[in-house]
């Protein structure tokens, strides 16, 4: 998960300020927004398409982190009281629906990214990284809590940062 994560970061700013500059802004030029070199001069469709995606991508994570912040405690009571494997399963789909968002953004040219910053949006609603705490807690003894998150976040983080260099390398192929 963290792998496909990192590998998107590098990519949506790109997609959804074209996107936005050309649906939005009627952009039609042959080359994209990001094809502009810092010497060059950017179309002001482009500049307004990467306005707009900065607003969404704000807006976005101020509802997913707002979803977050009023479901955490109702999560943790349900996930206490009927288990933690659904919880997690879950949140795990609410986190795999953005990165598949954006698969569908390339592929349809039409497609509004709102899609893609809506999916974000709603990935608030279960925190999967506060389930999996919880399931490590229940799991592992006291002695070995400690050692058991700091691997669980530590692998999370690994994969965060090895996968645009992945993604760099898999590029060549």
């Amino acid at each position: 998960l963290a792998l496909g994560f990192g590998s998107t970061i590098g990519v949506v700013p790109a997609v959804v300020t074209d996107r936005y500059a050309r649906l939005n802004h009627e952009y039609i030029g042959e080359r994209d927004c990001a094809d502009f070199g810092v010497g060059e001069i950017k179309p002001q469709a482009c500049l307004d398409g990467s306005n707009d995606a900065q607003g969404s991508a704000a807006t976005a994570n101020l509802i997913s982190n707002g979803l977050t912040f009023l479901t955490s405690s109702m999560m943790g009571s349900i996930s206490d009281e009927y288990g933690r494997r659904n919880i997690l399963v879950v949140g795990l789909f609410f986190s795999v629906l953005h990165p598949l968002a954006l698969v569908l953004l390339q592929i349809y040219p039409t497609m509004s990214p709102d899609w893609y910053y809506a999916t974000n949006a709603i990935s608030g609603i279960v925190n999967w990284i506060a389930v999996a705490l919880s399931a490590l807690s229940d799991a592992m003894p006291a002695k070995w809590r400690a050692a058991s998150f700091g691997l669980l976040l530590a692998g999370f983080s690994l994969g965060f940062a090895l996968s645009p260099i992945l993604a760099l390398i898999l590029d060549h192929f």
